[in-house]
């Protein structure tokens, strides 16, 4: 695949940024007259950047631009087709549960005819014993667990070409106090609305509220 290569002049801003991150890497910041020094070259960096961003903003726009058109475009062909595979794969798997409940009532049906059978097995057998004479082998067939023939059958939803059909575990919520804690997640979008507003006036149980230091620098 080729690389795209982005057709800006950078050579202005390449030797601005090499000269800002070479004097940023030497700075140091013992003296009150060295942390003036810092602000100022905060403010320096904020013009190179702003030199940056009119350098390669309007590439970047454009390509935006031609991205959001190409996407939009794509849409009007992927979005039907993505609807009408959702319409196929719903209908395929109702058409598969329904099966597979029918298949399912089918298997209990006859495992409980095997059941019976071997019931009624047991009961002949015992009473064919006990009318031999022999009680106590009797008591013990009746006794005894009932063994009946195992019944498996096979999935009812063929396997079609090209198609592979799994099952898919989903959840919902039915009562949220009985969620164990591990489960829960806090909204941190909710609880910072509240503490940026409230500052350290803020009372959540449970949250500590704290402060930390930032620099920003304006250019002029």
């Amino acid at each position: 695949m080729e690389t795209m290569t982005l057709q800006v002049d950078t050579s202005a801003v390449e030797a601005a940024k090499m000269d800002v991150v070479k004097r940023a890497d030497a700075l140091s910041v013992i003296t009150e007259s060295d942390y003036q020094g810092a602000a100022d070259m905060l403010l320096t960096i904020n013009t190179v950047s702003k030199k940056v961003d009119e350098t390669f903003d309007p590439a970047i726009d454009a390509a935006h631009e031609a991205h959001r058109v190409a996407i939009a475009t794509k849409k009007k062909f992927s979005e039907p087709l993505n609807a009408a595979e959702r319409t196929v794969k719903g209908k395929m798997s109702s058409w598969s549960m329904e099966q597979e409940k029918v298949r399912a009532a089918e298997q209990d049906r006859l495992r409980q005819i095997a059941y019976r059978e071997a019931e009624d097995k047991r009961l002949a057998e015992a009473s064919k014993l006990e009318a031999a004479g022999r009680k106590e082998e009797a008591m013990q067939t009746l006794d005894a667990p009932i063994v009946a023939a195992p019944v498996v059958m096979a999935p009812a939803v063929p396997q079609a070409q090209g198609i592979a059909m799994k099952k898919v575990w989903k959840w919902e919520a039915e009562n949220l106090d009985l969620i164990p804690r591990a489960y829960l997640m806090t909204d941190d979008a909710k609880i910072g609305g509240v503490v940026r507003a409230m500052r350290g006036e803020t009372s959540i149980p449970g949250i500590r509220v704290y402060e930390e230091s930032s620099v920003s620098a304006r250019g002029y």
